[in-house]
């Protein structure tokens, strides 16, 4: 980079400073921005795909497909993150500790036969490291469930990298990956009319988009009656289109678990809306707890003393102070209670015996 800056100087000098040329300048170092970085993540994905297929113990002819989708993979960061810190115990690292520590933890996965690998992994940074890391323990755990090479292949041919890092940031789910995976390559996974069909790929993709979602989802409603939910296009609809069935928190919502009717079997929605019902109608139960548990505080509050009495009407006076409209209303009310009181004749009022009296 420094000589390229060294280059772009010297065509500055030699062709001028006019402003064409200053444009011409400024958009040849964009374009050679974008091409460093262009080969940087380059190098990255290419150590990533040496790196998998060394732990996985598959050979170079196989391609390992959707690699591509880890430069846009939501969770990465966060997962990797959080895969470090349970590796450190919680410790705090500064970077060069932190560097010794993904030494250790590189050289423990890839054993001592692998110094070609660890030094292509020892030129990415930190953060590709980590990233790196996370999908090299996925691929650690698809060796173990895999005793036959052959389906090893395969799966590592199509997983993709999502979910790898599912597989190794949810490890309970880790044979659920490998049962969507069988699953999908015996067709027993239909898609709705008009949406295309599941590849083993998506199993990573709804949890790189869903999260801990994704983890409660699976864990609650299809890890329990996973027969159920073969030979349908259930499943297919929802990891396709999430956000149609499911809230944050994995579970569906009112208008998901009727919509989800249309591609469920009678046993299978019978399973699921047993499941639900905790949480959908817990939401309106939960709502109505949540007024009732605030009005006996608020009774507990200010009406078991004659202090909490006293300290709700002055509560009450400041906020009705404190909003203009009232303010407007009692100054009018006001100003109308006194001009009532004024007498048409000047100082006395409106009754004879008064004004009888003053003027005696």
């Amino acid at each position: 980079m420094l000589t390229m800056s060294k280059k772009v100087i010297s065509c500055i000098h030699l062709f001028g400073t006019s402003r064409h040329t200053l444009i011409s300048v400024f958009v040849i170092i964009l374009i050679f921005v974008g091409l460093d970085q262009n080969f940087a993540q380059a190098d990255f994905l290419r150590t990533v795909d040496r790196t998998l297929r060394r732990v996985a113990d598959v050979g170079d002819d196989v391609p390992l497909r959707h690699l591509d989708e880890l430069n846009n993979a939501k969770r990465a960061g966060r997962w990797s993150d959080e895969l470090l810190q349970t590796k450190r115990r919680g410790k705090i690292l500064h970077a060069v500790d932190e560097t010794r520590v993904l030494d250790d933890m590189w050289r423990q996965m890839l054993g001592k036969k692998a110094d070609d690998v660890l030094q292509e992994i020892r030129r990415l940074s930190p953060t590709q490291q980590r990233v790196a890391y996370l999908c090299a323990e996925g691929a650690q755990r698809a060796k173990d469930m895999f005793g036959d090479i052959g389906l090893r292949r395969n799966f590592m041919k199509d997983a993709g990298p999502q979910t790898l890092m599912a597989m190794a940031r949810y490890p309970n789910l880790a044979e659920d990956a490998v049962r969507f995976d069988i699953a999908v390559r015996g067709r027993k996974l239909l898609s709705p009319p008009g949406a295309r069909a599941l590849e083993t790929a998506d199993f990573g993709r709804f949890f790189d988009q869903m999260g801990d979602g994704a983890a409660a989802f699976w864990e609650k409603y299809v890890k329990p009656h996973w027969p159920l939910w073969l030979g349908g296009a259930a499943l297919a609809a929802i990891m396709l289109t999430p956000q149609e069935y499911l809230d944050q928190a994995g579970n569906f919502t009112q208008e998901g678990l009727e919509k989800i009717a249309r591609f469920a079997s009678k046993t299978l929605f019978d399973a699921i809306r047993g499941a639900a019902v905790g949480t959908v109608e817990g939401i309106g139960q939960g709502m109505n707890q949540l007024v009732r548990d605030s009005l006996t505080s608020f009774k507990r509050t200010f009406f078991t003393s004659w202090s909490g009495i006293v300290a709700f009407v002055l509560l009450v006076v400041v906020v009705v102070l404190a909003l203009r409209p009232f303010r407007v209303l009692i100054r009018r009310v006001f100003l109308a209670s006194t001009r009532k009181g004024r007498s048409p004749q000047g100082q006395c009022g409106g009754g004879t015996v008064i004004c009888e009296g003053v003027n005696k």
